[in-house]
């Protein structure tokens, strides 16, 4: 990330019948061990993965982020970041 210079990870999923999507997550990424690491090294939150993973469609997740865009937006501009 621009902003926080920590990498971001991408984990591209939304399916609920993927059994290996679905070890990962158990194994791995619910872990607390993981979480902790997580929150010090990556950019982001999971805002995004609890929206997916709720059923939200796309333009319900768009319209939850307005706030968040618009203050990156400002930061941005403030910090001259393209």
């Amino acid at each position: 990330s621009m902003v926080t210079e920590n990498p971001i990870m991408l984990f591209f999923t939304g399916s609920d019948w993927c059994g290996w999507c679905k070890r990962l997550v158990k194994e791995v990424f619910d872990q607390k061990e993981f979480k902790d690491w997580a929150k010090d090294n990556l950019a982001g939150n999971n805002k995004l993965r609890n929206q997916i993973e709720l059923g939200l469609n796309e333009d319900e997740i768009k319209n939850s982020w307005k706030n968040e865009l618009e203050n990156f937006k400002k930061i941005r501009l403030k910090y001259l970041i393209y």
